[in-house]
C-alpha cells in the first residue's frame, strides 16, 4: 500500500474517532495531502492503473449540511502509474494529450442522496456523467480545522473524450475496455480554518 493510501486510511479512521463537527452551510477546500485520485481500465490480462497525484477545488454542502456541489481539477501531467514509460504514453497526444490540455475539470450540476450529475471536461469535450457517492462525515482533525471527508465513485467511457480512439486495430487500443473506473476519496478543509 503506497504511502499516500495509508495516510488517507489513517485519516479517515481519526476523522471518525472525532466527534463530528455541527453542520451547516460552508465551503471547503480540498486538502491535497488527504485526496486520492485513482483509476483503472481492464486489459485481457486484467487491469492497468495508477492515479492523479495533483487534484484541486472546492466542496460546498448546505445548511443541513447536505453535500451541496463539488468543483475539481486534476493536472494531467501528474498521472502516475508506476511505470515512467507508460506515464508518457497515457500523457500522449494519443491519449490525454497533456501538453494541449493540461487539466481535466469536473464540476457538478446536480446533488442527490446518493449520486452526482457531473459536467466532466477532459480533452476539450464536455459531457454529463453520474457517480455515486458516500459522504462520511465532519470532524474536527488534530489541528482544530473542520474536516469534511467523502468518496465518489464511478466510470467515464473514454470513447466519448477521444482518449485513444485512434485506430482501433492497434494493440495499444484494441484489448482496451471503453469504460475507465474512477475513485476519488477526498478531505476538505474549512475556507474559514485556512
Amino acid at each position: 500500500m503506497k504511502a499516500k493510501t495509508i495516510k488517507w486510511v489513517v485519516a479517515a479512521v481519526v476523522m471518525v474517532a472525532l466527534a463530528p463537527a455541527a453542520a451547516r452551510a460552508d465551503s471547503f477546500v480540498i486538502d491535497p495531502d488527504y485526496t486520492l485520485v485513482q483509476f483503472r481500465i481492464k486489459h485481457p490480462a486484467g487491469y492497468a492503473g495508477g492515479n492523479i497525484q495533483t487534484f484541486a477545488g472546492t466542496i460546498e454542502t448546505d445548511k443541513k449540511g447536505a453535500l451541496a456541489k463539488i468543483s475539481g481539477t486534476a493536472e494531467v501531467n501528474s498521472i502516475n502509474t508506476s511505470e515512467a514509460e507508460r506515464d508518457e504514453v497515457l500523457k500522449s497526444e494519443d491519449f490525454f494529450d497533456a501538453a494541449k490540455y493540461p487539466q481535466i475539470k469536473l464540476d457538478s450540476k446536480k446533488v442527490g442522496k446518493d449520486q452526482i450529475k457531473f459536467s466532466l471536461t477532459m480533452k476539450g469535450i464536455t459531457k454529463d456523467v453520474t457517480m455515486s457517492y458516500q459522504l462520511h462525515g465532519y470532524a474536527i482533525d488534530q489541528f482544530g480545522r473542520h474536516k469534511i471527508a467523502l468518496t465518489i465513485k464511478g466510470t467515464v467511457n473514454r470513447q466519448d473524450f477521444g482518449v485513444a480512439k485512434g485506430d482501433e486495430a492497434d494493440p495499444a487500443r484494441k484489448y482496451l475496455d471503453d469504460n475507465i473506473e474512477l475513485w476519488i476519496r477526498m478531505q476538505g478543509i474549512l475556507k474559514a480554518d485556512m
